[in-house]
């Protein structure tokens, strides 16, 4: 029988991985109008892989929802929440309890990356028009491809480094 992922020591865990995304997304960014550089997707990625599709999602909510309220810059629940939302779900629908493999590992980075990146391309037509989306266009693209070999590394490092902790075993502190 599996037990509640919603134990003191999950929550504890989960709440870390939130916070961490809260502050790299909201004070250890570089962010102008339309455009950011960031690594706060790597908790939420990690959340989705210890806890599952369903906290990934709640993290990523929760996670721009604090963004929102301390970001001058940030918007309301939009095409931007989805691309924040999407950075814990989508690794916790292929990782969470499943074998990972580096190919696993670079094919949900690279997946994930493409929808946030669609995510955030139609938040910025929505706001602010096809200019602001083909203008930016160029540093995005160029912020992207030199972020996935990151993320790729660094996501692929600590999912490695969970799986061999003996103190951070999940599967008993999300099943019996």
């Amino acid at each position: 029988m599996r037990k509640s992922m919603f134990t003191t020591r999950g929550i504890v865990i989960i709440a870390l991985l939130v916070a961490m995304s809260v502050l790299l997304k909201s004070f250890f960014s570089i962010e102008f109008q339309v455009y950011r550089i960031s690594f706060y997707e790597i908790p939420l990625m990690i959340l989705g892989f210890i806890a599952g599709p369903i906290a990934g999602f709640v993290g990523g909510l929760i996670t721009d929802v604090m963004h929102i309220i301390f970001s001058p810059l940030a918007f309301t629940f939009n095409f931007f929440t989805m691309a924040t939302i999407s950075w814990g779900f989508i690794p916790g629908l292929f990782l969470f309890k499943k074998n990972v493999s580096k190919t696993t590992i670079i094919m949900v980075v690279v997946f994930t990356s493409l929808i946030a990146f669609t995510f955030n391309s139609l938040g910025i037509y929505s706001y602010y028009g096809m200019g602001a989306v083909v203008g930016g266009l160029p540093w995005r693209l160029i912020t992207l491809v030199v972020k996935i070999p990151i993320d790729i590394i660094i996501v692929g490092g600590l999912i490695k480094r969970f799986n061999t902790l003996d103190e951070f075993n999940f599967e008993e502190v999300y099943s019996k």
